[in-house]
């Protein structure tokens, strides 16, 4: 990931109709990595999912559980297993008991959740700030980096740069959305505003058609 406070997009847990291409959209918009995260799919539903996926962007998605299919697909690994470089954590004593090394790991859920109903923000802002502090001064810190998951959106992505977070993760306000391509485009805009970078030049969001169309190779026929 090469922009200084990556934000990840995690999947929509239920498949919908033109998922793959609103995916693949993301890719072209800034997306640079994606956890895929079907819990109701077992290895072969997730071998299907992954055969839809255009291969030049798999290289760039996690898989939550399924191991196996990281080799096999080329992907960028696994999420939870003891040897992922990600794991999921949800509070302050969790994030310091960690024995194994991690690239990254998810902490939650510190808004309201956007996506699951009653899921409501597990930390005070105090209490987050001076945790992540004496986390960032223990040596060694086995966990490299600390991204925020847990009703993120465009809104408040300077709070969770404010609260010492190294980036961020997004499920509902992405996939909740109305219009998913919009709301990807407005997060990516925000992150620029918090890290002062220019704001990104986007093109124009097609249509369906036109998205679906462009992912056959048919745009000729159009």
């Amino acid at each position: 990931m090469s922009l200084p406070f990556p934000v990840i997009l995690i999947t929509s847990p239920e498949d919908f109709a033109d998922e793959h291409v609103l995916i693949e959209a993301m890719f072209c918009r800034g997306l640079e990595r994606l956890h895929l995260r079907k819990p109701g799919k077992d290895e072969r539903a997730m071998e299907k999912w992954l055969f839809e996926l255009d291969p030049e962007v798999r290289e760039k998605v996690v898989v939550h559980g399924h191991a196996s299919l990281v080799e096999a697909f080329g992907l960028a690994g696994s999420h939870g297993t003891p040897s992922s470089h990600s794991i999921s954590l949800h509070s302050i004593p969790e994030l310091w008991s960690q024995t194994e090394r991690r690239e990254y790991a998810f902490l939650s859920p510190i808004f309201d959740s956007l996506s699951k109903t009653g899921y409501s923000a597990g930390f005070l802002p105090g209490e987050l700030r001076m945790g992540i502090l004496a986390w960032r001064e223990r040596l060694p810190r086995l966990v490299q980096n600390l991204y925020a998951l847990g009703g993120v959106d465009a809104e408040n992505l300077a709070s969770i740069v404010d609260l010492d977070f190294d980036g961020a993760a997004v499920l509902g306000a992405v996939w909740n959305a109305s219009d998913p391509l919009a709301a990807w485009d407005s997060i990516q805009v925000a992150r620029h505003q918090v890290v002062d970078l220019h704001a990104p030049t986007l093109p124009p969001i097609e249509s369906w058609r036109e998205r679906l169309l462009k992912r056959r190779g048919d745009v000729n026929d159009f």
